[in-house]
């Protein structure tokens, strides 16, 4: 998932968002997937699975994140997750809150895992100030990322999109990591166990 994206700060987030959109291929319905398949050589399908569920359960059981699909005959588990302020923006006028709720897919069969994590829009809370005729505001509102910045190439909140994307992108590459990892770590422990 590394894209060799400069390391800019967040103030620069219009290019990098530029940059990983550049990579990105939003699917017919407008949903970006990143994907990575792992070789667990010597793993068969059962223990991955154990695992697997294990780990979304322990980390995927909170109040705004949850484990949506189990199924043990086709190896698939899926887990919603939740980032709250995962992007801010303050202007003249809105404050935007932007909010993911980023899926994870881990597909498992003998020796491989497939981890894949999907994400269609965000979810934004918009904050107008009140100003001289006018009243202040709080609406939540839902953008879908096809419809958001760099994907087009003007919205009414470019600096806020970018913002979304840079940190969308660097949360599913979190996701994925931190569940190989996992899954590593358990491979190296059953292993040690046996020697």
């Amino acid at each position: 998932i590394g894209l060799g994206i400069p390391a800019e700060p967040l103030f620069r987030s219009r290019s990098i968002a530029v940059a990983i959109a550049s990579h990105l291929t939003l699917d017919k319905n407008g949903v970006i997937t990143y994907q990575k398949v792992v070789e667990m050589a010597g793993r068969n399908k059962n223990d991955l699975f154990a695992t697997a569920r294990h780990w979304a359960t322990m980390n995927f059981n909170g109040s705004d994140c949850d484990v949506r699909m189990i199924d043990k005959e086709s190896g698939c588990i899926i887990v919603q997750g939740y980032v709250n302020n995962v992007a801010e923006n303050i202007g003249w006028i809105n404050e935007y809150n932007v909010r993911i709720r980023p899926v994870l897919k881990i597909e498992v069969k003998d020796g491989k895992i497939r981890l894949s994590v999907t994400q269609s829009s965000y979810d934004v809370r918009r904050e107008q100030s009140a100003g001289l005729f006018r009243e202040h505001k709080v609406v939540d509102e839902h953008w879908d990322i096809k419809s958001c910045y760099p994907f087009v190439e003007y919205d009414d909140h470019p600096k806020t999109s970018a913002k979304a994307l840079v940190m969308t992108h660097l949360c599913a590459s979190l996701y994925i990591k931190r569940a190989e990892e996992a899954l590593r770590h358990s491979a190296t422990q059953e292993q040690n166990e046996r020697s």
